[in-house]
């Protein structure tokens, strides 16, 4: 994606030209950055896969040859979190992502105070660098840094009890996000609370595989059950493995996305 993302459409032309068959894949609204690259690159395309609804909505019609390939993860590679919890006995909120998007946090920081005056918890943040946080008030809150490791990323996530996805409901970037946090948290066992903002809402069906909270009451009610109750979690958390297993799994997905290749192939060759 890094050799690609520029405004111009240079390099994609010489590949037009050079080859039978182009496939664009997109997993995040990129089309927003360079829109007039994207206008011109779109029906270049032999295929577009959409990562998500909304994406496809936006390339439909520009290109009506589409598939929707949800972000995915391979199940052998996230063990459900086992059994007992967190050997502090004090469960653990968590949120996974780069250093630029602890901002999101702010859109659950209302909620998280308040669940911090109601009971005990710590809040885990796995991030390269923490510094960024300091923007974000979570005053009361006890936050522990986890430098981001690539090697050790779902032990770090099989340390947590219910996983963070906020976003921003004002943001048209957002809109188009795949939910990879999410699908990582609910593919090891993890309930989460998302911002229902884009893909969120699809994959989460409130109340049984995750929750959704869009106001501060919401963030603290729906993660005060969690945070409250180890046999919620590890309910809600069952329910969330399977959604998984059965909709964002590469497993699940592949035949999908291999027959679409080869059809394209086949409508070449023949």
């Amino acid at each position: 994606r890094e050799i690609f993302d520029a405004p111009d459409i240079d390099m994609e032309r010489r590949f037009r030209a050079t080859t039978s068959r182009i496939v664009l894949d997109l997993d995040d609204g990129v089309f927003l950055r360079y829109p007039e690259k994207f206008e011109k690159l779109v029906p270049l395309a032999d295929l577009v896969i959409c990562g998500n609804p909304f994406i496809e909505e936006w390339i439909k019609p520009r290109n009506e040859n589409t598939i929707i390939i949800p972000t995915c993860v391979e199940m052998a590679q996230y063990p459900p979190k086992p059994e007992p919890g967190t050997s502090t006995g004090i469960p653990r909120i968590g949120w996974i992502g780069t250093t630029g998007n602890l901002r999101y946090l702010q859109a659950a920081s209302g909620g998280l105070r308040k669940l911090a005056e109601r009971t005990s918890f710590e809040l885990h943040i796995i991030v390269p660098d923490i510094g960024p946080l300091k923007e974000v008030d979570l005053s009361g809150v006890k936050v522990v840094h986890q430098p981001w490791d690539k090697r050790r990323e779902v032990d770090q996530l099989l340390q947590l009890d219910v996983g963070l996805m906020p976003l921003f409901e004002g943001e048209t970037w957002d809109k188009y996000k795949c939910g990879l946090k999410l699908i990582q948290y609910m593919a090891c066992g993890i309930p989460a609370v998302a911002s229902p903002v884009g893909v969120n809402a699809h994959i989460v069906e409130h109340g049984q595989n995750s929750f959704l909270a869009r106001t501060d009451d919401e963030w603290t009610e729906n993660l005060g059950q969690l945070v409250e109750s180890a046999e919620l979690r590890k309910e809600i958390g069952t329910a969330a493995r399977k959604t998984v297993a059965e909709k964002y799994s590469i497993e699940a997905n592949f035949p999908r996305y291999e027959q679409a290749l080869m059809q394209l192939c086949q409508q070449k060759s023949g």
